[in-house]
Order: C-alpha cells, then sequence, then structure tokens
C-alpha cells in the first residue's frame, strides 16, 4: 500500500507537539490506514533512536514576533501588539489600527511559513472562506484577510477580551438558569453555522469566549468542514482524518472512527458542553488512560445522566477529601448544595443530554435548534421532546408552570372533598335515624302483642305496663347498639 509520506511527517510533527492529541489522531486512523499509522511510528523511533533523515527534527514552523516585521505593509493599516496564543495551524497576535480610525482592537490569525505543507495551508483558506460566509452576533466575525509578503496567509477576526465560558460562569457563580440562557446563545451560533453547511468539529469551552457584555462568541473554525450539499453529510478524506485534530474530551464517536461527519456531531458536543456547563465535571473519567484506552472504553460505554455522574461522584468522594472538596466548590459556583445541584439536574436535563449525546447520530437531536428549543421549555417548565409524553408528566408540568393557579385548585378540592365527606355522613346519619325509627316501631308494636303474658286483650293493658315493656325489649334486644338503644330509652321516659 503507498504512503503519503508527507502526510505522515504532518502527522509525526503533530506528535511530537501535542502528544495527547497526536495519539487520539493515530487511535482513529488506525483501521482506516495502518499503512500511514505505521509509517508514522517509523518516524516516531527513528526520531527516539536519533537515527535516519529526521535525527535532527525540525518542528512545525512556529510564527515569531522576531520573523514579523510591525511596519510590514501586509498588515497595513494594522500593527501588531503582542502574541495571544500558539496553535497547531499558527500564531494569533493582539493588533490595533495604525490609522486610528477607531480605537478597538482586533485579533490576527497568521498561517506559519509551511510552503512544504500545502494541506496545512489549504485547510487554513478554508477557515478563511467559512468565516466569511458566518455573521451571527455569537459567532467571532472575520473582518479582513489577506497575505504577508512571503506568501503567508492571515486573517483579521473580531478580538474577544475576556474569560473561557466556564471561567466566566464559575468566577460568576451563574446559576443554572444562566447558564442555561449561555449555552442556548451557542446553540443559535451553532445552528447558523449549520445552515450554512458549516460543521465546526471541535466546540468546547476553549473555543467560546464571553466578552465584557456577557456575550458568548464561538471561534475557531480552523477544522470545520464544508458539507457536501448532497445529503448533508460528507465522508472524511485521508487527509482529512490524519489531520483531524480533534478534542478527545469533546468529539463524538463517528469522530473518533473516522466515520462520517455531520450536523450531529457537533450536537454530540453540545451535549458533553451541557453537562460540563452544568455539572462542573465531564460525563467520563479518563483516569490516566491513553487516548487509544479512553477511545475504546467509550465506543463500548453508555453515557450517564448527569444526576446520575454527580451521585456516584458523591459516594466516591466519602473516601476521597479533594474530590469532596471539588464537588462543594463546584456546587457553589452554581449556588446550590450537591444535593439540590443532583436534584435539578435529575428529570428533563438528564433526558436532554442524554438524547443530545446518544452513540447513533440519527438518534440525536435532528439540529442544534431542536436541543435549544427543549432547553427553552424546561426552563418555562413546559414538556420536552426528550421526555416520554406520559400524562402524569404533562400534570406536573403544568403544575410547575401555574404554580398560584394549582394552590388555588387544590384548595378547592378539599373543600369539594370536605363537602362529599359531610353530605356522606348527613345521609349516613339519615339512614340510622330511619332505623331508629323502624327499631321504635316495630318495638312498640310486639310490646302490644307480648305486653301481658297472660295472653289479655291488649286494649285492657295500661300505658305504664306498656311502656315498661317496651324498655325491657329495648335494654334486652339493642344491647349491641348503645346508640340506638339510648335514643329509644330517651324517648320511651320510663
Amino acid at each position: 500500500m503507498t504512503v503519503d509520506w508527507q502526510q505522515a511527517e504532518v502527522l509525526f510533527h503533530q506528535l511530537l507537539e501535542t502528544p495527547e492529541a497526536g495519539e487520539a489522531v493515530l487511535a482513529s486512523a488506525a483501521v482506516a490506514q495502518p499503512a500511514l499509522v505505521a509509517a508514522v511510528r517509523e518516524l516516531q523511533v527513528a526520531h527516539e533512536d536519533s537515527q535516519g533523515p529526521l535525527s535532527s527534527p525540525v518542528p512545525l514552523p512556529r510564527v515569531a514576533m522576531s520573523v514579523i516585521d510591525p511596519e510590514d505593509r501586509s498588515f497595513h493599516p494594522y500593527r501588531l501588539l503582542r502574541k495571544l496564543g500558539q496553535g497547531g495551524m499558527g500564531a494569533v497576535y493582539l493588533a490595533e489600527r495604525i490609522d486610528a480610525r477607531f480605537e478597538k482592537q482586533v485579533a490576527i490569525k497568521i498561517l506559519a511559513p509551511l510552503r512544504d505543507h500545502p494541506a496545512l495551508v489549504r485547510r487554513f483558506a478554508r477557515e478563511r472562506t467559512l468565516l466569511a460566509k458566518l455573521e451571527h452576533p455569537n459567532l467571532c466575525r472575520l473582518l479582513d484577510a489577506g497575505e504577508m509578503s512571503d506568501g503567508t496567509p492571515y486573517v483579521v477576526l473580531e478580538y474577544v477580551a475576556g474569560e473561557n465560558l466556564l471561567e466566566h460562569c464559575d468566577s460568576r457563580r451563574l446559576s443554572l438558569t444562566t447558564r442555561l440562557d449561555l449555552f442556548r446563545q451557542i446553540c443559535s451560533a451553532v445552528h447558523h453555522a449549520h445552515q450554512n453547511l458549516v460543521v465546526h468539529r471541535d466546540i468546547k469551552p476553549g473555543n467560546i469566549m464571553v466578552d465584557a457584555e456577557g456575550r458568548p462568541k464561538l471561534m475557531d473554525f480552523g477544522l470545520a468542514k464544508l458539507l457536501a450539499e448532497a445529503g448533508g453529510e460528507t465522508q472524511l478524506s485521508a487527509e482529512s482524518q490524519t489531520l483531524l485534530a480533534l478534542t478527545p474530551e469533546y468529539a463524538s464517536p463517528e469522530q473518533w472512527s473516522g466515520e462520517a461527519v455531520s450536523t450531529a456531531s457537533d450536537v454530540y458536543s453540545l451535549g458533553i458542553l451541557l453537562v460540563e456547563l452544568l455539572l462542573g465535571f465531564r460525563p467520563f473519567d479518563r483516569a490516566g488512560a491513553s487516548w487509544a484506552d479512553f477511545a475504546r472504553r467509550l465506543r463500548g460505554a453508555s453515557m450517564p445522566a448527569p444526576s446520575v455522574r454527580l451521585r456516584r461522584l458523591r459516594t466516591v468522594a466519602a473516601s476521597d477529601r479533594r474530590l469532596q472538596l471539588r464537588i462543594a466548590t463546584v456546587s457553589r459556583a452554581r449556588r446550590l448544595s450537591p444535593r439540590a445541584l443532583e436534584r435539578r439536574l435529575r428529570g428533563d436535563l438528564d433526558h436532554i443530554v442524554l438524547r443530545a449525546c446518544r452513540t447513533t447520530p440519527k438518534e440525536r437531536y435532528a439540529s442544534a435548534a431542536q436541543l435549544s428549543e427543549d432547553v427553552r421549555r424546561t426552563q418555562l417548565h413546559l414538556p420536552i421532546t426528550a421526555q416520554p409524553a406520559s400524562s402524569l408528566y404533562r400534570l406536573s408540568k403544568l403544575v410547575r408552570r401555574h404554580k398560584a393557579v394549582a394552590t388555588l385548585v387544590l384548595i378547592v378540592g378539599l373543600l369539594a372533598v370536605a363537602l362529599l365527606v359531610s353530605l356522606t355522613s348527613q345521609v349516613r346519619h339519615s339512614d340510622a335515624t330511619r332505623d331508629r325509627a323502624v327499631a321504635l316501631a316495630g318495638l312498640l308494636i310486639d310490646g302490644v302483642q307480648h305486653s301481658d303474658p297472660l295472653g289479655r286483650d291488649p286494649r285492657d293493658v295500661t300505658a305504664s305496663a306498656f311502656l315498661l315493656r317496651a324498655r325491657e325489649m329495648v335494654e334486652l334486644e339493642l344491647v349491641d347498639d348503645p346508640v340506638i338503644q339510648l335514643g329509644l330509652l330517651n324517648r320511651i321516659g320510663v
């Protein structure tokens, strides 16, 4: 099998710079491109043994301040101020306009001079094209683009001064409600990208900055892939598989295995992001395992619900003081106790996360907008699509939405029950009265018939003798019914 040694070299250098991410890419390409992985391993062994053509390897070139002329007209009308960060594709600098037409600062992303690595150059060019198509308040905007005098491309981006999403939320101890509001804005940005046939493929807290106004901004579309118009999906090429510097903790199962990537892949990453945003922990713990082992574990594992994940962590924390303190810190950052946080996560939020992070793409939310809508519905105590719509579930949502009305209905219901009990008691009382009257009549008749044991005519019996006879019969016959007995004796009055 023919090996593309240029790709192998790119992947090898990536392995040198970021070992964990490089191992993740190798693991994802092991099945589809074993020859390429073997070639990278050969380069790795040669490097470790200090033999072969790479005995003195030169890492991927980095853009340094010393190689950039601040007065280079390629950047006109911008002046570089300082480096903000360094990534696999190049460096990002803070800059300002030289002509002072406005004071707003910008970020300039410059690709390292990789003339010998055309694949990375094409990838950078693709990012520039994609950014130009996207216009959304929660997306980092592309302001300008160009090339330096030596042909190195660059893009001028909106500069977002602030913290990443998790740092912003935790430092301000934002409630779950506020965090969900921020999450819905991110979903809106992702949905806008999807409508433009763009999949981000690397959604994570580090790629989401929150500006001074508290507005999240999704950035870094360097890994984005323009979807083929036919079918809405595209099979990753060999080049894409090897260059896919995914972030393993947030990557979907199909990204791990090198299968077709679609908008559902971003939905999965949004689900992982939601777990960490609400819970403070990722759904899976790598626990020191290699990325290859972690990938194998993920393929055979089912996603735990956030409340279940927290309950398990709290169980382990009973014998782990450090974990116990971390759980307490996470809960305080959400203005809840650990037990209260678990209760809030249980139910709708559990179901939303589990649906977003299904292993099979078709079983997830059809879009980021649908995911956002379910989050909105749970905030308003409306039934969500991820939860089985039983009558009891809908009734519970109705009660949560209309607490005042529900309280009034409860009071009216209790009054109705009390009235029903009262009416039933009265009916029973009437029946008892009737029974007493029947018993009294029967005793009187019987008393007339048997008032004289000698068999004389009843007309010759005196009233006093009749009443005495009735009293004897009441005391004898109604000994097991003292209520009726007492009532009759009172009426007899003897």
